[in-house]
């Protein structure tokens, strides 16, 4: 026990103020996101429109998620994340309190499209605002703090939102309003923000050392990465659609159970996903995630054996360790992949990724409940060695091709090497 206390505070360790302002950023913004949750529900029974309607109102969200996730990642590279950011969590608070009195379906649609578009457009900002934060071998950690206020948050938001919308929906639209506002004041009065990382004399050796450190990927090998990436992401975002239908359905679990078993997720991922990525930070990214991918594919394919609530626990301890191995992994690995003169475009273009499996997952998932309940956790158990399978391939191409002897990627460590003892030397940059 001691062992592992002292592994979750050398966890911590190292990460700069500016981390720490954007985690506290997370919090804030994520305490109060109670809308999109109860979405489907407002839209359905508060304005009775039924749920054929909200469910096209859910994909057209997801539509402006994915120009909101490309834009996001282009304007950070123009006009740097924290402007991006707080653009976006203000416009994201107006945007919530003008949907509040959207009246008509062809206004509830609009206004939601260009509110997902401005509120998608912060997560490649916050990604590259962390990566600028950070050195490489810090990357993971960052990501996994990050993650752990995202959690955090989430625990409360939608308990919080619960409530509210026994009281009035309305209050939804204003509290999560006044969460944007409050995390753009945090990201506004924040010092430590808006600081790129300047490397000591000790972390230029971590440039070659690192297992990721300036692994530079070609377009073609990441375009395989996206692909690999999507398939994954169209089982895990089964989160938000056919998972808690099966739960209920299939497995016989209530609404509050099914709730609290969500709830283990979040806690297993606060209380270990720190310790886990510190233990696994002399792994390269790769192999790192082809182990979890598998193991979060098969976690949800421990649904389809059946048998009630302690199958479905059993599940779900499974995927949340999964999901704790390759989620910050990836984002290290994205963040890692290129130049950091390109880098926000390939986290838009990742965070882009993930959008266009947010829109199809749900339908992925229906049309396989449809054919048969199990068949989407059967095509989970598929999916899981063929991405692992892919990701191990993918990085011994990427060993192969762009290994230390190859002229080009040599020429650009040391390029990225002279430019750190540049930034360490001249007092004006």
């Amino acid at each position: 026990m001691t062992s592992i206390l002292l592994r979750y505070q050398r966890s911590f360790q190292g990460l700069p103020p500016a981390v720490w302002s954007l985690a506290l950023v997370m919090l804030v913004n994520r305490s109060g996101a109670m809308v999109i949750p109860f979405l489907s529900l407002y839209l359905a029974h508060e304005m009775g429109w039924g749920e054929l309607f909200a469910g096209k109102s859910i994909a057209v969200y997801g539509a402006g998620a994915c120009v909101g996730a490309y834009l996001g990642g282009r304007l950070a590279a123009c006009i740097g994340a924290q402007r991006v950011q707080q653009y976006s969590l203000l416009g994201n608070a107006i945007g919530l309190c003008v949907l509040s009195m959207m009246d008509t379906k062809a206004s509830i649609l609009v206004t939601l499209f260009c509110l997902s578009v401005v509120s998608e457009a912060f997560r490649p900002a916050n990604v590259t605002a962390i990566c600028e934060s950070v050195p490489d071998h810090l990357q993971r950690r960052a990501f996994a703090l990050n993650r752990m206020a995202i959690n955090l948050g989430f625990t409360l938001g939608p308990a919080i939102g619960g409530v509210l919308a026994g009281i009035s929906y309305s209050m939804l639209f204003y509290v999560d309003a006044a969460s944007c506002i409050g995390a753009a004041f945090v990201l506004i009065r924040s010092k430590h923000l808006g600081r790129c990382h300047k490397a000591r004399p000790a972390e230029v050796h971590n440039v070659l050392d690192n297992a990721d450190g300036m692994t530079l990927v070609r377009p073609f090998h990441f375009a395989a990465f996206l692909g690999l990436s999507l398939l994954v992401f169209l089982i895990f975002f089964q989160l938000m659609s056919t998972y808690p239908i099966y739960l209920r359905n299939q497995l016989g679990m209530l609404e509050w159970q099914i709730g609290s078993l969500m709830s283990i997720n979040t806690l297993m991922i606060v209380a270990f996903e720190m310790v886990l990525v510190e233990s696994m930070q002399k792994y390269q990214s790769l192999s790192v995630m082809a182990l979890g991918v598998f193991i979060l594919c098969e976690g949800f394919a421990l649904l389809s054996v059946g048998g009630g609530a302690g199958i479905a626990i059993a599940a779900l301890v499974v995927w949340t360790i999964g999901e704790m191995m390759v989620m910050p992994v990836m984002m290290t690995f994205v963040a890692q992949s290129c130049e950091p003169n390109y880098r926000s475009r390939r986290i838009g273009v990742y965070s882009t990724t993930l959008s266009v499996a947010f829109v199809l997952a749900p339908l992925l998932g229906a049309w396989c409940y449809s054919i048969y309940p199990a068949f989407i956790w059967w095509l989970a158990a598929l999916i899981g060695p063929i991405a692992s399978l892919g990701l191990l391939q993918l990085r011994f191409e990427i060993d192969r091709g762009c290994g230390v002897n190859e002229p080009s990627v040599v020429q650009s460590r040391e390029q990225a090497i002279r430019e750190l003892r540049v930034d360490m030397i001249d007092p004006h940059v």
